[in-house]
């Protein structure tokens, strides 16, 4: 029998007002995952990487600071871009071999610079 005064312990603590429960949510995929996915989505198309309108736009604000009022033809936008992809692809691929050379997964600005520098 409980005595008169004494406070006796509550069997289940009261959870403070601050302290909130985290909702249980699934694992997340391994880091990278998503990146490989579309890597190998973009590899498997035949399609440009960057968006025709994109590219567009860039050209033509790119071409605007030698003269003003250039037209293009729709074909020679089209192998602008071809080039500039495959360049690109080409220039990330070294990279990527100077990072992992260098016993690494992730590229830095570094490997594309010695990537250049070997180019030329």
């Amino acid at each position: 029998m409980p005595q008169i005064g004494i406070k006796t312990p509550r069997k289940f603590p009261v959870t403070p007002t601050h302290i909130t429960t985290a909702k249980v949510s699934k694992p997340s995929k391994p880091r990278g995952t998503l990146v490989l996915k579309e890597i190998h989505k973009l590899q498997s198309s035949t399609g440009f990487c960057i968006p025709r309108v994109t590219f567009q736009r860039l050209v033509r604000e790119i071409a605007q600071e030698f003269k003003l009022d250039l037209r293009f033809q729709s074909t020679a936008l089209q192998a602008l871009q071809e080039a500039a992809e495959e360049h690109l692809v080409s220039l990330f691929r070294d990279t990527g071999r100077c990072a992992t050379h260098a016993k690494r997964c992730t590229i830095r600005p570094v490997d594309m610079t010695l990537a250049l520098q070997i180019r030329h």
